[in-house]
């Protein structure tokens, strides 16, 4: 293509699976990473989800990237209905996957969106109460544990994938140490908000 420049994209996991070839020319002109919605490790959410993918789908994805040589920066969406063997089980299969990053967020079906009615009953927060509206907070009452519970597994999964999943010394070699800095600066920033979250609760 004529182009040399180091840069990330997001992908979806059938886009990533389906074009693979594509995939490989961007490498060839600087592709360092893909940040990869795999969401949920049940086949039921991501039905959920309107994914179309499933699980399997996820552990192709992550192959192909792998063979590339891309890194994977992989998001997650915590389910409210999840409990603490779900948590356990959720940090059981990111480490599975071997992403060089991974964020975990709880589940937000913002206004308008089809999840939304779904979970209105539930909602912690008013629609307009727009501040709270972001990925960095419950807003779904959770229904297998007290909500100060939830947001302890949440900062415990975070937590367990920054020491024992994230790649460190691999990302520092690719990126620079100030690009690390920068992402660690934002995951403290996340269990600040969790630990001030869990005790207000």
């Amino acid at each position: 293509m004529g182009i040399k420049k180091n840069f990330i994209v997001y992908g979806s996991v059938k886009g990533i699976i389906l074009y693979k070839n594509a995939i490989k020319e961007f490498v060839e002109c600087g592709l360092k990473a893909v940040l990869v919605g795999y969401e949920t490790f049940k086949d039921a959410e991501l039905a959920d989800y309107r994914k179309k993918s499933t699980i399997e789908d996820n552990y192709k994805a992550a192959g192909i990237l792998g063979e590339l040589g891309v890194d994977v920066w992989a998001s997650f969406m915590a389910h409210p209905d999840w409990d603490a063997n779900d948590f356990s089980a959720l940090r059981r299969y990111i480490k599975s996957l071997k992403p060089q990053i991974t964020s975990i967020s709880p589940l937000t079906p913002f206004p308008n969106l089809p999840m939304y009615k779904k979970y209105e009953d539930r909602l912690l927060y008013n629609a307009k109460d727009y501040e709270k509206w972001s990925f960095g907070q419950v807003m779904i009452r959770p229904s297998a544990m007290s909500l100060r519970r939830y947001y302890w597994e949440l900062l415990v999964t975070n937590l367990y994938v920054n020491i024992f999943v994230n790649k460190k010394t691999e990302m520092i070699d690719r990126y620079g140490l100030m690009n690390i800095i920068r992402i660690f600066t934002g995951s403290l920033k996340a269990f600040n908000k969790y630990i001030s979250l869990m005790i207000k609760n």
